[in-house]
């Protein structure tokens, strides 16, 4: 991608150049439905700024406007956020973070958050459905349980792969949403790989020992079976020292970790196969079909069963 075409994109479209004009006059930014509204009616393919979410297809990727309200919200997707140009002020769990030039953010689904950018940033968002999602196999699924940063500054092969991604979306061209998919597969592979022990966990900082996404790893790989007695054996920890660190650099307990990933894996198995509900909470670590539903619907707000039957109302389930 040329500079020219990012000098393009930096540029404020029409409507953006709309909500700049509000703004001046008011103080204030447009409003996100008045965008969505006219950016409807200028493309009604909706291919080009925010896309609407098709869930066949699985990935989208849109450029976050400027001088658009862009309030909290949570969401039944992930969500990636790239830096190309400039900064971005992003808000997760009610803490500011400021992502720079070539910060990459994975934000699971359900996270509450926010952003803000000025008029010479440049950031895009890549939105992929769970199935989707959890189809990549990547080498660590840490990310599905916090929002994650990584940051690529000066890495020329994730910028050029996010761009390229926006530009055969903004095309239209025909079999545009596999290259999309396959751009955004290499990717994820890419970063998680690369930038794997320089991430940076958004909800409590920096991890301060380096050993952190290695217990991620063991957790994630093991998670229907193993103990905290277990995990520190493997790391040669004592249990107290492993208790201590795992909420320090997570914010939460081992076992409050451990129920959270593993009601994410059941959250996949409802959603994805006609397994009965007692047979996935033993499948997924839950010793009792009760002890499953309660923390279940602590978690998701509904039981396993209601969730399942929200995902067929909502064409979510692909059994």
């Amino acid at each position: 991608m040329t500079d020219e075409r990012i000098q393009e994109l930096l540029a404020l479209d029409p409507i953006e150049q709309m909500a700049k004009e509000y703004y001046e006059r008011t103080g204030e930014n447009m409003k996100r439905s008045t965008y969505v509204s006219l950016r409807e009616k200028t493309w009604p393919e909706g291919n080009v700024g925010e896309a609407l979410f098709d869930y066949d297809l699985g990935v989208r990727i849109y450029k976050i406007p400027r001088y658009v309200e862009l309030p909290d919200r949570e969401h039944d997707y992930v969500e990636c956020v790239y830096v190309a140009e400039g900064t971005l002020e992003h808000r997760i769990n009610e803490v500011w973070h400021t992502c720079e030039r070539g910060s990459f953010c994975y934000i699971p689904l359900g996270a509450k958050h926010a952003v803000r950018l000025n008029e010479d940033s440049l950031c895009f968002v890549i939105d992929i459905v769970p199935e989707v999602f959890q189809r990549l196999h990547l080498p660590n699924d840490a990310i599905q349980l916090f929002p994650m940063l990584y940051p690529s500054e000066g890495d020329e092969t994730v910028r050029e792969l996010v761009l390229q991604m926006w530009e055969h979306q903004s095309r239209d061209h025909v079999l545009y949403a596999g290259v999309v998919y396959h751009l955004f597969f290499a990717l994820a592979h890419y970063i998680v790989q690369k930038y794997r022990y320089e991430i940076r966990n958004l909800s409590y900082g920096v991890f301060s020992n380096p050993v952190s996404y290695e217990l991620l790893h063991s957790i994630t790989e093991s998670y229907r079976t193993i103990t905290l007695k277990q995990l520190a054996e493997e790391f040669h920890f004592s249990v107290p020292y492993l208790s201590s660190l795992i909420h320090k650099e997570f914010g939460m307990t081992f076992s409050a970790l451990l129920r959270k990933y593993r009601l994410d894996k059941a959250s996949e198995m409802l959603r994805e196969t006609t397994k009965k509900v007692e047979d996935i909470g033993k499948a997924v670590g839950f010793g009792e079909s009760a002890q499953f539903i309660r923390a279940f619907k602590r978690e998701y707000q509904l039981t396993p069963t209601q969730y399942r039957n929200e995902m067929k109302k909502t064409g979510r389930f692909t059994s």
